[in-house]
Parts: C-alpha cells; structure tokens; sequence
C-alpha cells in the first residue's frame, strides 16, 4: 500500500519527518517518491518562467524534475534531460544529491527548480554545478526574518535570506545574470557559470 502523499500529511507530522530526515542528513523520500501531481502542477508557472531564461540552452537538465513539467515549457529543438531522486520515465538519470556527485550529463544548461531548499550541502553542490555546466536557472524561496515552521512544513532543510542566497551563489563561481522576485520571496535566478 502507498505512502500518503507528503503535502496530505498534517503540518505538524510533515515538519516532525523533515527534522528526523535533517537529524539523519537523509533524504526526505516521502516527499518525492508519492508526489502529489495535483500540487507539482502549481509549478508549471514556474516553469513557465524559467524556460525563457534558458532560450539560450542547447539541452537542459531538469536537475529533481519531479513530473518534468518543464519539458512542455522548452523548444522542441531544446534537449531534454530529467534528474531525480526517483525514476519518473525510462530517461531520468536517478541520483541522491546529498549523498551523491552530480553525475555527467549531455547538457550545456542546468534547471534547478524547487530543488535548493532540499539540499543538506548546498555550497559543495552549487560548486559542482558551475563546474559542470555553461549556464542554467534556479529558484530558491528565500526565508524571511526568523525560520517559520511553513519552511519545515514543505521539507525544506536549509533557510537562506534573498542576501546569502545571492552570496552563496557567486561564492559557488557564478555570476547571477538576472534576478527576478515572481512570487513573495520567491526567487528565479539565470546563473553564469564563471569558470
């Protein structure tokens, strides 16, 4: 019998799983192996926006690409590659981002949606990614005053404001591009990587 989708769970247990899984430094698995279609489609807006900051991108990949919604968003000339926790078709390359090296991937440009916020060693992965790739897109939810327990109620493990966001990123060697506040505190950043 399946897990109860994560977003279904009460506040209060959703915030209890995401402090036991950042105790254990685990991934929370229950959120992405029963991912509620229903609430990933709420992201195709942001998908919808980041796909013209990635016009440039011969081939993209969808770095947690939980139901690939950005796939639709992209030029059919545009390659395609999905990268998750768990197999969501027959091409997703799976990999566990806090416990794995970001594998090798046939992409010039990178995708990084809804993903930050689950990532125990974001300086050590952000650094991989400018290696790895020309260029890409990321979103963060920038935490705002003190840590409210919304932050843990969707799973999120780290807690940057707007500022150490931007900083960890440029420290990562990238050059932040273009910067745009789509929702309240809700970031999409087009990265350049400087090495």
């Amino acid at each position: 019998m399946p897990q109860e989708a994560f977003s279904k769970l009460p506040v209060a247990k959703r915030i209890e799983l995401t402090q036991e899984a950042r105790a254990a430094g685990v991934p929370l698995t229950q959120r992405w192996r029963e991912l509620d279609l229903a609430v990933s489609e709420q992201w195709c807006m942001r998908a919808k926006a980041a796909a013209p900051l990635l016009a440039d991108a011969q081939s993209v990949a969808d770095l947690g690409c939980g139901h690939m919604l950005l796939e639709s968003c992209l030029r059919p000339s545009q390659g395609y590659v999905p990268v998750d926790l768990v197999a969501r078709d027959s091409r997703t390359i799976v990999t566990d981002f806090n416990a794995e090296l970001l594998p090798k991937i046939a992409a010039t440009h990178f995708a990084a949606l809804g993903l930050l916020e689950y990532l125990y060693r974001l300086d050590d992965f952000l650094c991989q990614l400018s290696q790895a790739f020309t260029s890409g897109v990321a979103s963060f939810f920038a935490r705002r005053d003190v840590l409210e327990d919304a932050r843990l109620a969707n799973g999120w493990v780290n807690h940057q404001t707007e500022d150490e966001i931007r900083d960890l990123f440029r420290r990562s060697g990238f050059m932040i591009q273009h910067a745009v506040e789509w929702q309240p505190a809700h970031w999409l950043f087009r990265l350049d990587s400087l090495r």
